[in-house]
């Protein structure tokens, strides 16, 4: 499986590699094979500034890196399963993914969404792999992590949801003000 990433920094990229071979061996989570910045003419790195014309200040900053990932194993897309019962099988795989990473290696995807799952199908059966771990974080032992990633809200975990319903009601009560 080959990935593209768009990176904003080197930290990033090196995050994502960092928690793929934190959790190497763990059951549905891509092995990575390599990774390396793409060049488009030699020594020069493709990065997202280069395709705009000007640079508007908001943004300054915020351009990307291309790195190119070679993972294992190959998957499908979830929307390509062929029955209901594999669809739900996937699934089941992703709970028990995530649960085994938390708990085992003490990792948090931080965007687990339908996107991000895939179908393996390794000649045994198929098997759901998660994939994209770019906006993963340690849990610490005080069971914080830093919040990131683009999660939407069927998908963030239940105590962020639990956080930012506590915040709502401060955040309202500041504009009346």
């Amino acid at each position: 499986m080959r990935e593209l990433l768009w990176t904003s920094s080197k930290e990033d990229i090196l995050n994502k590699v960092t928690m793929l071979n934190n959790m190497k061996g763990v059951c549905g989570i891509p092995k990575l094979i390599e990774h390396w910045l793409v060049k488009i003419t030699p020594g020069e790195v493709d990065k997202m500034e280069k395709y705009h014309y000007t640079t508007m200040e908001s943004i300054e900053g915020t351009f990307h890196t291309h790195v190119q990932l070679v993972l294992k194993p190959h998957a499908q897309p979830l929307h390509m399963f062929h029955m209901k019962a594999e669809l739900v099988s996937m699934i089941w795989d992703i709970i028990i993914i995530q649960k085994t990473v938390v708990e085992e290696r003490g990792i948090l995807h931080q965007n687990c969404s339908l996107n991000n799952t895939m179908i393996e199908d390794d000649g045994n059966g198929s098997h759901g792999t998660l994939i994209n771990w770019e906006f993963a974080a340690c849990i610490l032992q005080s069971n914080h992590y830093p919040i990131s990633g683009t999660g939407r809200v069927p998908f963030m975990s239940q105590k962020l949801l639990h956080q930012l319903s506590d915040a709502i009601p401060v955040v309202f009560a500041q504009k009346k003000t």
